[in-house]
């Protein structure tokens, strides 16, 4: 028999206590006895998509706990209610309450908004009966014929109200059922409009292209589909350096006609979104793009008046919250707080916020290895409680984990602790949504994002949640035998990136990983060789402990050129290797689209083979540089030390092409090279550009043969920075080279050489690039002298 009982704990945790073998006493309830029940789940007479769902997984579930059937029928004197406030519950809820409520022997699950009622169901699963969801595919569900449960009332309000995601809608029906059933909301069905928070071309589109092709800051809604606001009206957009008006920038915000039309524009997409009133958020941010909003004198002006880079920006959303907050109460427009140069921290003449204005506060300028509450973040912390001063509440863009690019990789990082901490300090900062852009997605397998999104699901509900516990008893389900020793391996993983004294970005080389010493890959893969043999005949938990190594064996073939033959030996050769890496990412592309593979085979091949192509691409860019390359030229051989650099895609994997250095380029149409961007010092918030070396134009591009052949041209004579990279800028798509492993500390000002390896094609259509190299040479850069000792030009 499972026996629950109530205990008293404070709002968002229940104590559930199971006993066997004791029988109901007075004050309780016998839910069901001898695979036979009484009661019968009631759902609401006109439920929610949502509460449709629950309702089905609630009587489902029961059967599954007790073996009885709770369907309505007739003699069923007794109901589990959905949706209906008890009869004696004269007190409101409060925002977001949900309450579990006992009267008459019935049971009542009610909550406030829209997914009250659903959050009712699953706080009853959870917290009275012992039921947990820890993936899409992972679960614990209890078994007892006779269930009885304590007559007793109780509460959830969570910590964070909205924990939302992005991408929840494109998974499959069990990824968006262990989503509903953790509270986890899609991020899109918060928004009063169907366009992203990068508002500017989607509002006041340019009309680059035509509607439902992509545009770089996303595409106008559907309701403005058919406007070209450059053509008409190019003053609406951004000044450049130069005094033109260009439309891939932003919008010249202090523009008082394009404010009207972007709130004419607002109305419109309301009308178009069936917008009825309700608690919605509609995304005024700027467009995704960096540098300075705009150059043009009314901009400038306001940046002054607010003493601020974004101060004509920040005049704006004011402006449009003005002009809307009295006729829909419940629209909250929120903006990107994002980007030091732009909206990162507020103007400090700010006093308030308005009302109906909601910051996103989006810190991606951060060290993803280290909590916001530790002094690397510092900035980040500062800003976070700068926005919560001014705002009655905040949302937050959450990044649990670093983009996979510009190569698709994963760092290897547990992050476990981390983003619960940041939880709490958003807690503390008056958070009330956050939402989670994950690096690859929420659901992907390889490493540990599965865990992470379980612990944020968790965190958000109950901020005092003990995450060492739901490790554990996530690791206990998951991994199986393998548990304990995939908690020692999370634990040396955090304790290494605690003492790490790398600064790990948003979109990071793997290799700067300081932690990732040929000792330490060796012992993780022998700990994972153990674990392997410990689930070995257990398919199912097997293949989660082999996608949780694929961070081990994609970090050993990216150092693989760093190796020693006796290191290489250890790890049993790169073949072997890459053959289990290669197998994992099949393995975690078969789990994830699994639930298609019968309803819907088409989908399911082609979005595995997707899947695969894509985390495959990554993959054999390590592998092709750990192999080496072809032999360099002659001219080459001069040169004591040199270094190999491929390039990157960002998003995505490189051509295939024998002719290429490692049989892999970056094609892009010809002349696509309109700037080149030396990207400094990435590893700090702190990034400086220099848009003139090294230098490779079109006027250089046109001294290169146009043979398609390969050719090695000399760009730059440069100094480098620890964490820097190269961007050939608009070549379709963009290559960079992340330049790693090669600057000096002893000797900072070092100069190297810069060769960058391209084929033109002789009839102008495409360019490739292969590599690129770079040679140390012998002689230092002449210090610069402080302005202050600088002589003065004469007039």
């Amino acid at each position: 028999m499972l026996k629950v009982f109530f205990g008293k704990t404070g709002a968002g945790a229940l104590l559930a206590m199971f006993c066997m073998g004791a029988a109901a006493s007075a004050g309780e309830i016998v839910l069901a006895d001898d695979g036979k029940s009484d009661f019968q789940v009631v759902a609401p007479a006109s439920p929610t998509e949502p509460e449709r769902l629950a309702a089905e997984d609630l009587l489902a579930t029961l059967a599954e706990i007790t073996g009885a059937d709770f369907s309505p029928a007739s003699g069923k004197t007794r109901s589990i209610r959905i949706g209906q406030t008890a009869p004696g519950d004269r007190v409101p809820l409060k925002k977001f309450e949900r309450r579990i409520t006992f009267e008459n022997g019935s049971v009542y699950l009610y909550g406030e908004g829209e997914y009250g009622n659903v959050n009712a169901v699953y706080d009853f699963l959870r917290d009275v009966l012992g039921c947990r969801w820890y993936t899409a595919d992972d679960r614990s569900i209890p078994r007892s014929r006779k269930l009885v449960i304590g007559d007793a009332n109780r509460s959830v309000v969570p910590s964070i109200p909205w924990m939302t995601v992005k991408h929840i809608a494109a998974g499959t029906p069990p990824q968006r059922m262990f989503a509903l059933r953790n509270a986890i909301v899609d991020a899109a069905s918060l928004d009063a409009s169907d366009h992203k928070a990068h508002a500017g071309q989607h509002i006041i589109p340019s009309g680059s292209v035509p509607y439902g092709e992509k545009l770089v800051n996303g595409m106008p809604v559907r309701a403005l589909k058919d406007r070209a606001y450059f053509k008409t009206n190019p003053e609406f957009f951004s000044m450049d350096e130069h005094g033109k008006r260009v439309p891939d920038r932003h919008l010249c915000y202090s523009n008082m006609a394009m404010r009207d039309e972007f709130a004419r524009n607002i109305e419109l997409i309301l009308k178009d979104q069936n917008y009825r009133g309700n608690w919605r958020l509609f995304g005024i941010g700027q467009d995704d793009r960096g540098g300075k909003f705009c150059y043009c004198p009314e901009c400038r002006a306001l940046e002054k008046k607010y003493d601020h880079p974004a101060g004509a920006y920040y005049d704006f959303i004011f402006d449009i919250c003005g002009r809307f907050a009295g006729k829909y109460p419940l629209l909250y427009f929120r903006f990107l707080a994002y980007r030091e140069v732009q909206t990162l921290s507020p103007a400090k003449c700010f006093k308030e916020l308005p009302s109906n204005l909601l910051p996103s506060y989006a810190p991606l300028e951060c060290d993803f290895s280290k909590p916001f509450t530790h002094p690397a973040n510092a900035v980040t912390e500062r800003n976070f409680a700068a926005w919560s001063k001014l705002a009655k509440q905040l949302h937050w863009w959450s990044y649990p984990t670093p983009y996979p690019r510009p190569i698709v990789s994963f760092p290897l990082i547990a992050n476990l602790h981390r983003i619960a901490e940041n939880y709490r300090l958003a807690y503390r900062n008056k958070v009330a949504v956050a939402m989670c852009e994950f690096g690859l997605d929420p659901y992907s397998s390889l490493g540990f994002n599965d865990i992470r999104l379980y612990i944020l699901a968790e965190v958000s509900r109950d901020i005092n949640a003990d995450v060492d516990k739901l490790i554990a008893e996530f690791a206990a389900c998951r991994y199986g035998a393998a548990a304990p020793l995939m908690l020692k391996h999370i634990a040396e993983l955090e304790a290494a990136e605690a003492a790490s004294k790398i600064y790990l970005r948003w979109n990071p080389d793997i290799r700067y990983c300081d932690y990732a010493s040929a000792a330490n890959l060796l012992n993780w893969e022998r700990e994972f060789d153990e674990m392997e043999r410990l689930t070995g005949n257990d398919r199912k938990r097997f293949l989660n402990v082999r996608r949780a190594r694929y961070l081990i064996d994609q970090m050993v073939i990216a150092k693989w050129p760093d190796l020693t033959p006796e290191e290489r030996t250890g790890f049993g050769g790169l073949d072997a290797v890459a053959a289990r890496a290669g197998s994992s990412i099949e393995a975690e592309a078969d789990a994830l689209y699994a639930p298609l593979r019968t309803s819907d085979p088409e989908a399911f091949a082609q979005r595995r083979g997707k899947r695969i192509a894509r985390l495959r691409s990554g993959l054999e860019q390590f592998i092709a540089k750990a192999k080496g390359g072809k032999a360099l030229p002659p001219e080459f051989s001069r040169f004591k030390k040199l270094y190999r650099v491929m390039p990157n895609r960002s998003k995505s994997g490189l051509e295939a092409d024998p002719d290429a250095p490692f049989g892999l380029c970056n094609r892009g149409e010809y002349p696509a090279i309109h700037r080149t961007i030396f990207y400094r010092r990435l590893y700090t918030p702190r990034v400086q550009l220099d848009y003139t070396r090294p230098r490779f134009d079109g006027k250089r591009l046109a001294q290169l043969p146009h043979d398609g052949v390969y050719h090695y041209q000399h760009i730059s004579t440069v100094t480098l920075s620890r964490d820097c990279q190269i961007e050939f800028n608009t070549i379709a798509p963009g290559s960079a080279f992340p330049i790693y492993g090669i600057f000096d500390p002893e000797r900072p000002r070092r100069l190297y050489d810069l060769y960058v390896c391209m084929a033109v094609d002789p009839d102008k259509k495409w360019i490739k690039i292969g590599e690129l190299v770079v040679v140390p040479l012998d002689r230092d850069a002449a210090e610069k002298r402080p302005a202050s000792k600088r002589k003065k030009k004469s007039r």
